[in-house]
């Protein structure tokens, strides 16, 4: 079963001690924050992080484009490392419970 929320309305959470603003860029989110890249799963569509609460495990997903280094152009190219110095603002916080 998952039961999930979405803070569209809602300007910011508090996230591991520290307020995190929608719309604000995750790059400036991690140097104010205890937070690394490494702590989340990154993929295309924003950044994951899975957290054990009580009984149940938590999912936090912070919807924001992410892009990624490419080598080549037109439609040959190699895919390489998220580009994770320049970020998008965060444009939609979600919090699943996942009941395993």
């Amino acid at each position: 079963m998952v039961l999930q929320m979405s803070f569209q309305g809602v300007p910011s959470i508090m996230y591991n001690n520290f307020v995190l603003y929608r719309d604000e860029k995750m790059q400036d989110f991690i140097k104010k924050s205890e937070s690394k890249f490494d702590d989340f799963i990154i993929d295309t569509d924003g950044y994951r992080d899975v957290k054990n609460c009580t009984n149940e495990k938590t999912r936090v997903h912070l919807s924001s484009s992410v892009i990624y280094n490419r080598i080549g152009g037109g439609h040959l190219y190699v895919r390489g490392d998220w580009k994770l110095d320049e970020t998008y603002p965060i444009e939609a916080i979600s919090i699943s419970y996942i009941d395993d």
